[in-house]
């Protein structure tokens, strides 16, 4: 589990996720709307091309035509020319009369194949004689006659082709655009969907944040409410304990002392929960000793470690440690980790470590460790969320709101720290703290 610059984990990254998700499903579902596919060519038609086909042996006919029109009223004509267009008329009518993938969808057509069957008997009627080199006037009169009698048949077929054409074209047209608007609507509802949950998400989050902050004021106000009573209480213990008949009297008011300390602690966590997640802790750096700060920790919570037999030992480098930050948040944190290492420890050993300082980065290295009951993995997640009460901690009935590692959570992260923790079922639990720092030396004034 690690905690950084104050951002726990959160379902922040699903949402973003789905956005890009829902993102990606829009532009892809765009570009098949958009991009040219089969339907879209076939706006133009795989036989598009063969009614320029048509059209080109038109135009290769009526320039025959007009040549024989020509020998046919007595005018000389370059033979090779009459060749070569009659060779042009032929290769045309080629591609119009040979069978072939382009021509067999118009084969369907009604009249389409009589009328290629009649422009092919007039080419075998008039080919072998345009290609004569001894074409006289009557033989050219008679074939312009026959050019003249099969110009109906070409424009009927120029005609068939187009109009097919045409409504092959048009029902494509239809066809992409029914699709296309299908496609669209399914889009658009699935995008005002998620849009609403996105929308109804974001309110959820808002109210969820003003909770959040209604609870932390709350929080605040009656922690600084609750203070001015219990400070009064305490100072009436001060006077007590100095009239104090007896050694009854004594442990009477040193009694109610360790309650009234125990009740003041939690609203001092209470009050920096509270002021944390409304983001308004303060951060008050100044120079200390930090060797001198984990041996205060440790010295405070022996006690309490002697009372269950545990060891509890200041591991601290021999010269002295001296930086700039904020010890009283430090202590917090330190605090809040050997208090929770010796309340959950049964037997063995908690140790608190400052390690070494490192050349680079500047920071503080803490670690405390201990062979208490250990947490199970899948519990690790929920284990800086205030008032969570781990099931492999609670066995013994120990007593507490489950505060003490949200405060360690909030506390590390406005520091710009992190916390980092392993453990393991029955063996025990490791927690490593780091804050950066700035180094200080002995002569800079040391807070007291």
């Amino acid at each position: 589990m690690n905690v950084r610059d104050g951002k726990a984990r959160s379902p922040g990254w699903h949402l973003l996720a789905k956005v890009v998700l829902l993102s990606a499903v829009f532009v892809g579902g765009t570009y098949v709307l958009y991009r040219p596919d089969d339907s879209a060519w076939s706006l133009n038609g795989p036989r598009e091309g063969y009614y320029w086909s048509v059209a080109q042996y038109q135009l290769a006919f009526y320039r025959m035509r007009e040549l024989v029109r020509v020998e046919a009223a007595g005018e000389p004509v370059d033979q090779d020319h009459r060749h070569l267009r009659a060779d042009i008329l032929q290769s045309k009518a080629r591609i119009l009369i040979v069978p072939s993938e382009l021509t067999r969808y118009f084969a369907g057509i009604e009249g389409y194949s009589a009328n290629v069957e009649k422009l092919q008997g007039f080419h075998l009627r008039v080919m072998h004689r345009l290609t004569r080199q001894d074409l006289d006037r009557e033989s050219a009169i008679e074939l312009l006659s026959q050019f003249e009698d099969i110009e109906p048949v070409l424009v009927r077929l120029a005609n068939e082709v187009r109009i097919e054409e045409m409504r092959s074209r048009e029902a494509a047209a239809d066809a992409l655009l029914q699709r296309r608007t299908l496609l669209w609507g399914v889009l658009t509802a699935a995008w005002l969907l998620i849009t609403g949950w996105l929308v109804t998400l974001a309110r959820s989050e808002r109210k969820l944040r003003d909770a959040i902050r209604s609870k932390s004021n709350f929080l605040a106000m009656v922690s600084h409410e609750l203070r001015s009573p219990l400070q009064d209480i305490l100072c009436s213990l001060d006077v007590m304990e100095r009239r104090a008949d007896g050694a009854a009297n004594e442990e009477f008011v040193s009694r109610i002392r360790r309650a009234a300390n125990a009740l003041s602690t939690q609203l001092r966590d209470l009050l920096t929960l509270a002021t944390g997640e409304a983001g308004r802790l303060e951060i008050r750096p100044e120079a200390f000793e930090a060797g001198a700060l984990v041996r205060d920790v440790v010295d405070t919570f022996k006690p309490q470690a002697f009372a269950k037999g545990l060891e509890l030992r200041a591991d601290v480098p021999d010269d002295p440690v001296f930086v700039i930050a904020d010890p009283k948040r430090i202590l917090q944190v330190l605090s809040n980790l050997v208090s929770n290492a010796v309340k959950y420890t049964d037997a063995g050993h908690v140790h608190v470590t400052l390690h070494a300082m490192p050349a680079v980065p500047r920071e503080l290295h803490l670690t405390v460790s201990d062979s208490g009951r250990g947490i199970a993995p899948e519990q690790l997640p929920s284990l800086f969320t205030a008032c969570t009460r781990l099931a492999s901690l609670e066995r013994g009935g120990r007593e507490g709101v489950g505060i003490g590692l949200a405060i360690v959570h909030t506390v590390a992260a406005h520091l710009g720290g992190t916390v980092d923790v392993e453990s393991s079922l029955g063996v025990g639990s490791s927690f490593e703290f780091r804050v950066p720092v700035t180094m200080a030396d002995e002569r800079t004034p040391v807070a007291s």
